[in-house]
């Protein structure tokens, strides 16, 4: 009978990835960040100078604040987006990489195999065009849904166009939900087998279509486990702001502003080291949880 024991797979993930600590470089990559600045006009420093100044602080530390305004030209806003942007890019490129690695690591798991770092670090540089490619096939039906709504900028009120929108918003809903169902398992396809892009996107979705029940549980198990790592990871980071935040405290009232700021740079630079490794270690077992399922479903007959 085919049958998926959740319980195992979960426990055999676990295993994978406190085991396999090397792949938590890789799935440092998976997944994505931002950053975002905010708005504060002329009027707001001015204010905030006023209080300060009430205060009796004359320091002139607000001059310098109140000319950030003039750095926020058109000039240097495309620069700093242009960065932003590129720096995108290079992570969604080393996530290929990564997420290529990976598989292939969890792939010897499987098989009770040796692995070393550079090795999987070579593979995802041979299956980096498969799988980018591969994510360009799935995304023209996204770029052709969104042409509804570049035409309606142009054309705010057209009711037919609002109503191609709807419609627009429905299918790409749809759209994306299949993918989150059958991705990953394009994504073994692509690295595991001798499979061209086009070729592992059809056999994932062709395995999550003949075991259309146990792979929707799957996801379900997966959102699931998701809503339960992310309760964790904010309870993780309440835990560790509280003495990172009391140290940072100490410096800077017991030595002084400029080592305070100096502990402050120090300690942020733990705290990101500290989450990079949760969200490495994190994503190796979401990704083995995953893979493993693979593995099972193609035994299956």
């Amino acid at each position: 009978m085919k049958t998926l024991h959740f319980g195992d797979l979960i426990r055999q993930a676990l295993d994978w990835a406190w085991k396999n600590k090397i792949l938590w470089i890789f799935g440092i990559f998976l997944g994505g960040g931002g950053l975002s600045i905010p708005n504060v006009s002329s009027n707001d420093w001015e204010k905030i100078q006023q209080m300060y100044s009430s205060m009796g602080d004359t320091t002139p530390i607000f001059q310098e604040i109140g000319s950030l305004e003039n750095l926020l030209t058109v000039r240097n806003i495309a620069i700093v987006v242009g960065a932003l942007v590129i720096i995108g890019l290079i992570f969604i490129i080393l996530s290929f990489f990564a997420r290529a690695a990976m598989i292939f690591g969890l792939n010897r798991i499987n098989q009770s195999k040796s692995y070393k770092f550079w090795e999987l670090l070579k593979l995802g540089v041979k299956k980096f065009p498969r799988l980018f490619l591969m994510e360009i096939i799935l995304g023209i039906p996204n770029l052709i849904l969104l042409i509804p709504f570049a035409a309606l900028i142009f054309d705010f009120k057209n009711k037919s166009l609002i109503a191609l929108v709807i419609v627009a918003v429905v299918f790409m809903l749809i759209y994306n939900l299949m993918l989150f169902m059958f991705r990953h398992y394009s994504y073994c396809f692509a690295v595991l087998q001798e499979k061209s892009a086009w070729q592992s996107i059809k056999s994932g979705w062709q395995m999550f279509r003949s075991n259309l029940k146990e792979l929707i549980l799957v996801k379900v198990v997966e959102i699931l486990l998701s809503i339960l790592i992310a309760i964790g990871m904010i309870t993780v980071i309440i835990i560790l702001m509280i003495p990172l935040g009391l140290l940072g405290g100490l410096f800077l009232f017991g030595f002084g502003s400029g080592t305070g700021i100096a502990a402050a740079v120090v300690l942020g630079i733990i705290f990101i080291l500290i989450m990079a490794l949760i969200k490495g270690s994190i994503n190796t077992f979401m990704q083995a949880y995953l893979t493993k399922v693979y593995f099972e479903v193609r035994t299956w007959k």
